[in-house]
């Protein structure tokens, strides 16, 4: 089996209005047909992928201080969306009331990245790859 590349993320999310302010109206995701399920959610489009947005109990998983000390390092817990400039991605985001949890990290493949928090808490990475 060969896998050929990622075709979702799965986050949950509080309130479906505010993670689509987010996901939508600031980062620019296009909503997707959605067939019915047992919950209401969002399939968002990201480039390829997309990001599926489901509504629940967003505080399963406690976020203690060894998790927030993993995910700001980028070791667990996240996903990434790339874009174009990583810095125009760090002002637009401060700009709106989501300030980067760090500077932006240089990675030894010539990337460049930043993370944030949604509004539920959900970290993701903003990734401006080298290629």
């Amino acid at each position: 089996m060969k896998v050929e590349s990622l075709h979702h993320a799965s986050i949950m999310a509080s309130d479906l209005e505010r993670a689509k302010r987010f996901y939508c109206d600031l980062l620019g995701l296009e909503p997707l047909p959605r067939p019915p399920r047992g919950v209401p959610g969002l399939w968002l489009k990201a480039g390829d992928a997309q990001v599926h947005v489901l509504v629940g109990n967003v505080d399963t998983v406690p976020l203690t201080d060894e998790r927030r000390a993993l995910e700001g390092s980028g070791l667990a817990g996240h996903f990434a969306l790339r874009v174009a400039d990583v810095q125009r991605a760090r002002v637009r985001l401060a700009e709106a009331g989501y300030p980067p949890l760090g500077d932006v990290v240089e990675r030894p493949d010539g990337s460049r990245s930043i993370f944030v928090r949604d509004p539920d808490g959900n970290l993701v990475e903003f990734i401006q790859a080298d290629s």
